[in-house]
């Protein structure tokens, strides 16, 4: 009896201490978005000044930045695109979220689409701007 209850203790502390690892982990991914939301907001309120050209190369900087914030990789943030209907390769997606390949109106409103679902699913809303209102 003396060990059953001994073992309940031990076990009752191993999970305190996973409970208190997790919630640190919580902790620090909660500051991590809120320090990518303030440059996410910095970055909108800059190209608010109008100019066009700086803009379009904000694109997809900001799209890559909203990637990142919701946790999808590369290979998933295909995928939720490809569901969407998107119908360009991986490889070009990347290219065009790197600046490196023209990213149109349909193909930013896709990225926008997946990711926004991707934080909605994470009870964040829907933060990514649309081509419309990007501009």
């Amino acid at each position: 009896m003396i060990r059953r209850a001994e073992q309940t203790t031990v076990d009752a502390e191993l999970r305190s201490l996973e409970l208190a690892h997790t919630r640190a982990t919580a902790q620090r991914r909660r500051e991590h978005l809120r320090d990518q939301r303030l440059q996410l907001r910095e970055m909108l309120a800059d190209r608010r000044t109008g100019v066009a050209s700086r803009i379009q190369r904000d694109r997809p900087v900001i799209l890559r930045q909203a990637q990142e914030m919701a946790g999808y990789d590369d290979a998933a943030l295909w995928q939720a695109y490809f569901a969407l209907g998107g119908n360009q390769s991986a490889e070009r997606l990347l290219r065009m979220l790197d600046g490196t390949a023209p990213l149109d109106r349909r193909e930013h409103d896709l990225i926008a689409l997946a990711l926004n679902e991707a934080f909605a699913e994470q009870g964040f809303g829907r933060p990514v701007e649309y081509w419309e209102r990007f501009t």
